[in-house]
């Protein structure tokens, strides 16, 4: 697992964390993944997600915590941590890939959202870490293609 990128988030309080389907997102279109909508003062949200276009040889990301959502409702997000880790050589027919792990470091521990894509190493999907403030501009925190 490789660490990528660590995020600031000014101590912000986690109002929900809920799964997203059928995003339509402005630059990669039809998304999945997971909001978290925290309080900033005004209301902020942070987006992980995966593009869901099959393109052929693939099976196409899907997300996943082992953490209880609700658990983390209330707690103080001090910032969030991508993590990556990606397939070796293709060997057989669905190998390449990896997942994007965004790991939101809060006072009740850590929340650990994760995204994965398998596919024959031709057909990657891009993943895409964003903040929407509350005046609707968006700010790309990660991109990368998975």
């Amino acid at each position: 697992m490789q660490h990528v990128k660590t995020i600031p988030t000014d101590n912000t309080c986690i109002l929900s964390v809920t799964p997203i389907t059928d995003y339509d997102h402005h630059i990669v279109g039809k998304t999945e993944g997971y909001r978290v909508i925290v309080d900033t003062g005004d209301i902020a949200q942070y987006r992980l997600l995966i593009g869901r276009q099959d393109k052929c040889c693939e099976i196409t990301g899907y997300m996943t915590t082992e953490d209880n959502l609700d658990y983390y409702i209330g707690a103080t997000l001090y910032q969030l941590e991508v993590l990556e880790w990606r397939e070796g050589d293709v060997v057989g027919e669905h190998t390449a890939g990896g997942s994007i792990f965004l790991d939101l470091r809060t006072s009740k521990g850590v929340l650990q959202l994760a995204v994965y894509n398998e596919h024959n190493g031709y057909y990657s999907h891009p993943i895409t870490v964003e903040k929407e403030g509350a005046d609707g501009t968006i700010t790309n925190l990660h991109s990368d293609e998975l």
